[in-house]
């Protein structure tokens, strides 16, 4: 019994010499850079994901809103959704129905929009978007303040979409974990705020190590339109 304790003791002082070994490699010897001006994005860069039926189109960034807002034109094809239920602890995000049927569910309720309907999901909920019609759903949606929510949709998509296949949960989450601590504005609707940032501070380091990045050069300008 002695041995078994003392060996559980030996590996839990490892992991955490790992931990804060890999958290001073990863946020003060070799910090991720700042995203270059030009991964931004900008009016008129189209992402699409066709894993959940999903396509946005920027509309207005900070730059054009004097910091006010962000905006997108946000396609959901039958059956779409935006990937997982989320939380903005930092803004307000406002969904207008221009076509077709929007339903949100918000902390577990349930909310139906229409054309020309609105709602605002104040900060701090969990919610997720789904069209559950059968015709395409186009609407505005509108973050404020904006924050890196543009940047940080225009990466996210990006790395869901950088295989031909769909991201495995693992991945999903590995990534999660370090955006989640890059960003520090979008975060999964559950475990609660405080956890995922424990599992941030644990996890992100170990997420670079396996070659994950909060942003790519590359992710953002796929969705640049040529012309």
């Amino acid at each position: 019994m002695k041995k078994y304790l003392n060996f559980i003791y030996q590996g839990i002082v490892v992991l955490i010499a790992y931990v804060l070994l890999s958290n001073l490699l990863h946020r003060y010897l070799f910090p991720e850079p700042a995203a270059n001006p030009d991964v931004y994005p900008i009016v008129g860069d189209v992402m699409e994901n066709h894993f959940a039926k999903e396509r946005y189109i920027v509309l207005k960034t900070d730059k054009e809103t004097n910091g006010a807002y962000a905006e997108v034109e946000l396609h959901l094809e039958p059956g779409g959704a935006i990937p997982e239920p989320h939380i903005h602890p930092h803004y307000d995000e406002t969904f207008t129905v221009k076509q077709g049927a929007l339903t949100l569910m918000i902390d577990g309720a349930e909310i139906k929009l229409g054309p020309g309907q609105s709602h605002t999901v104040p900060k701090g909920l969990g919610h997720q978007p789904f069209n559950r019609s059968d015709r395409e759903f186009i609407g505005i949606v509108r973050v404020n303040p904006p924050a890196l929510w543009a940047l940080f949709i225009t990466q996210f998509h990006g790395f869901l979409t950088e295989n031909q296949e769909p991201r495995t949960d693992l991945e999903f989450f590995l990534q999660a974990m370090l955006v989640t601590d890059y960003f520090g504005d979008t975060y999964l609707a559950s475990p609660p705020i405080p956890v995922q940032k424990v599992l941030s501070f644990m996890i992100a380091p170990t997420a670079r190590l396996l070659g994950y990045r909060s942003w790519k050069r590359e992710n953002s300008l796929k969705w640049r339109q040529k012309g």
